[in-house]
């Protein structure tokens, strides 16, 4: 089973020198630095509309953004 990877936004917004109030400009006036942060952290999942979102923006595969969780079911 594959869960979402919160370092991946990270890694991506750092890839392409943003701050996480630029990432979340980027993404359109519905975002915030607060959601880019929460996201990063782990502490919120972003939705699969806002995963979708990001993947067009950005132009990567949905699947970019999740890892496989071999401990998961266990």
């Amino acid at each position: 089973m594959k869960r979402f990877d919160p370092q991946k936004i990270k890694s991506l917004r750092q890839k392409l020198n943003l701050t996480q109030h630029e990432f979340a400009h980027m993404l359109g006036k519905t975002y915030q630095a607060q959601h880019v942060h929460n996201w990063e952290t782990g502490k919120l999942n972003p939705s699969l509309k806002s995963l979708i979102h990001i993947s067009e923006a950005f132009k990567l595969p949905l699947e970019y953004f999740f890892i496989e969780d071999y401990n998961r079911g266990k």
